[in-house]
């Protein structure tokens, strides 16, 4: 079953997924034809990998789970606020933070690609997505974003993780102030 997002709490989710999936940087990073085709690897409140299906090698498995990458995960920050704009208290302005964790296969098949030139490849696309986000928010009916920090990395998955079954990945996960939907 498929749940849309409704309600205050939820619609900026969704409104920030829209914002990312409009912006051609982010369409271009994920491979994708348009808006449209963008939001298939945009997940709200959070992504999971499939679990591992009966017969299917661990092989297949971590392929299976190697091309839902690139992607996007849109989940709640650590702030949501409200509160009346004008009298007679008839309309409530709203507010918060939205976390957005975005992933990507490391390139380890690229001998010519130096490790810390792959970080920057993938810093590179990740700052393109973010200044269109700069330009682009609170336009045409966009979420408004009036601020945004990164919380964790750039920086490539713990090796460690990896040998432990986790996937090969580069990922930063960024907060984004936004206020009004």
């Amino acid at each position: 079953m498929t749940v849309s997002a409704s309600g205050v709490l939820s619609k900026p989710l969704q409104h920030m997924a829209d914002l990312l999936a409009a912006c051609a940087a982010f369409q271009t990073w994920v491979g994708a034809a348009d808006a449209a085709a963008a939001a298939g690897s945009i997940h709200l409140v959070g992504y999971e990998d499939p679990k591992q299906a009966d017969g299917q090698s661990d092989d297949e498995y971590r392929a299976a789970r190697a091309e839902a990458r690139p992607l996007a995960a849109v989940g709640f920050g650590g702030e949501f606020t409200a509160a009346p704009d004008a009298e007679p208290r008839a309309y409530y302005r709203h507010g918060g933070a939205l976390e957005v964790r975005l992933q990507h296969m490391a390139d380890v098949d690229d001998e010519d690609l130096a490790e810390g030139q792959a970080l920057l490849t993938f810093a590179n696309a990740i700052g393109a997505i973010l200044e269109e986000i700069e330009s682009t928010a609170g336009t045409g009916g966009h979420l408004t974003v009036v601020g945004y920090r990164i919380s964790e990395g750039p920086a490539r998955m713990d090796p460690l993780e990896v040998s432990a079954g986790e996937l090969d990945v580069y990922q930063v996960t960024i907060e984004f102030d936004w206020d009004e939907v």
